[in-house]
């Protein structure tokens, strides 16, 4: 079996240590005091549903907020990050009439989560720290 560099990677660090995954995402997200205007940003101002809850629209209208939230779990020791998409589907977003968006809003979740690793890792790089980046959202070592 073909196996990609990253994911052989990912293996022998789940074979030689415990790897730590991130926490709840929506936890840390209601914690930011994110307003109606936050979850629309420019690309939903005039939509007419409130958005304020879809956490996972954030990952198109707010993707910084997103990264930022990455970026702590990673600086607090994460090994693995998931990526702000649990409600990307189109039931998911049923609910807030962005059922169309559904895969923009999980591909733009994992583009912020990739951003994140990469970011990390060029910090830990400038450090002397070996860096590598894949796996679920991303992860770092």
């Amino acid at each position: 079996m073909n196996l990609s560099k990253s994911y052989q990677e990912l293996i022998s660090c789940c074979n030689h240590q415990i790897m730590v995954m991130d926490g709840g995402f929506e936890t840390v997200l209601c914690q930011q005091g994110l307003t109606e205007a936050d979850f629309r940003g420019k690309m939903f101002a005039d939509h007419f549903v409130d958005l304020k809850g879809d956490n996972d629209v954030l990952c198109l209208t707010a993707p910084e907020k997103v990264k930022e939230v990455h970026l702590a779990y990673l600086d607090a020791g994460a090994d693995l990050i998931g990526t702000n998409t649990f409600g990307s589907t189109s039931f998911g977003q049923a609910k807030y009439r962005l059922q169309h968006m559904a895969y923009d809003i999980a591909k733009a979740g994992a583009q912020v989560a990739r951003t994140a690793v990469c970011e990390y890792n060029v910090r830990r790089s400038a450090l002397g720290l070996r860096r590598t980046g894949a796996g679920l959202a991303g992860w770092r070592y």
